[in-house]
């Protein structure tokens, strides 16, 4: 009988080990840590994100083969087998490469998907924070001005309205979206310009 329980006793064990394991490691820039970058299991619903000195902790990790995922705004994305086998799995110091001409992106394209912008199928431009900040632009109309392809122009006399030009169509050509909703109908997207801040 104590046998049998010993026996019970350390399958228990064995499993909880099985099915309770870590993923540790640290996110890095060269040598300055990456904070809160987000890291996950690609196909499954387990990930974290790590702290303020780029550390991160995936605990209860059943036994197998998972993808794992690390990105960070503004930093090309990282993508590592790992087999899980062993209860904890220190990936040490793991580094991240700065995405210099933001190919990471995540644009909404023509497709009306949320991809990355190397995937998009049509040629997608985005505007940086540099520009923002370089031209000092209060306002969106500001920045846009300094935009390949894009003009913005006052086309009346008496109230002063700005209108975006986009490849010589008239603003009502164009449209507002924040999370993929209209800020402004099609009519009052040319009013709207200089109410959106930079930031």
């Amino acid at each position: 009988m104590k046998l049998i329980c010993s026996c019970v006793l350390m399958f228990v064990v064995f499993v909880s080990q099985a099915q309770n394991a870590r993923i540790l490691g640290q996110v890095q820039d060269g040598e300055l840590p990456v904070p809160y970058a987000n890291v996950a299991l690609i196909g499954t619903q387990i990930g974290t994100v790590a702290d303020e000195i780029g550390r991160f902790t995936i605990e209860n990790i059943s036994a197998g083969n998972y993808q794992l995922q690390i990105s960070a705004i503004g930093f090309q994305s990282y993508q590592t087998e790992l087999e899980l086998e062993t209860e904890i799995i220190d990936l040490g110091t793991i580094g991240l490469a700065k995405d210099v001409f933001g190919l990471e992106e995540v644009v909404v394209s023509g497709t009306r998907n949320a991809i990355k912008r190397y995937d998009s199928p049509v040629i997608m431009n985005t505007i940086s924070n540099r520009t923002f900040e370089s031209t000092q632009s209060i306002s969106i109309a500001e920045g846009l001005k300094f935009s390949p392809g894009l003009r913005v122009e006052n086309n009346c006399q008496n109230c002063g309205f700005t209108q975006l030009r986009m490849n010589g169509l008239d603003g009502a050509y164009s449209q507002i979206l924040i999370n993929s909703r209209p800020v402004f109908s099609a009519l009052a997207g040319v009013y709207g310009l200089e109410m959106i801040p930079a930031n």
